[in-house]
């Protein structure tokens, strides 16, 4: 099914059926018909065979409340907004060094796309903006090639 992805137990997006569930959907890699089992003493040897076909009438479909679970959730539109009367990039710069594990590259390149609102509107140039969200990158933990990666697409506004 078009947009459900590979996902073991829950996702920090929150998608998934459950601890301990495997789901392998687009990219995923199963063994299946018509995979070969190779010779062993207790299996033998031979080909995987389906009990019921897929893309048939009988083939169970993924309930949907299965669906819904595994479908990629809708992201938060942002409401920070430049101030057209000059903009402080140190509220973004304290967000960002103040992140836990595990959130801190998402966070980075949240505080890098209002932080290119505030050099579009010229409050802050691109150089300081990277400098100031490097420094609190390196606050956070996150290291500088990895930080200056997230910082650099997001004030260039290309997706990670």
């Amino acid at each position: 099914m078009r947009g459900i992805r590979n996902v073991v137990g829950v996702s920090k997006d929150g998608r998934g059926i459950g601890i301990g569930i495997d789901v392998r959907a687009d990219g995923g890699l199963v063994v299946a018909p018509p995979s070969e089992l190779t010779k062993c003493a207790s299996h033998g040897a031979g080909k995987y065979r389906w009990l019921v076909p897929p893309m048939t009438a009988e083939f169970p479909r993924l309930p949907d409340w299965a669906v819904k679970m595994l479908m990629p959730k809708p992201r938060a539109k942002s409401t920070f907004k430049a101030d057209p009367r000059g903009g402080d990039i140190e509220p973004l710069a304290r967000f960002v060094a103040a992140s836990p594990q595990g959130q801190r590259n998402d966070r980075l390149y949240w505080a890098a796309r209002r932080a290119r609102e505030l050099v579009e509107g010229k409050s802050i140039s691109e150089t300081s903006a990277e400098k100031r969200l490097g420094e609190a990158a390196a606050a956070a933990g996150l290291p500088d090639p990895e930080a200056m990666r997230t910082i650099l697409s997001g004030l260039r506004g290309r997706q990670q």
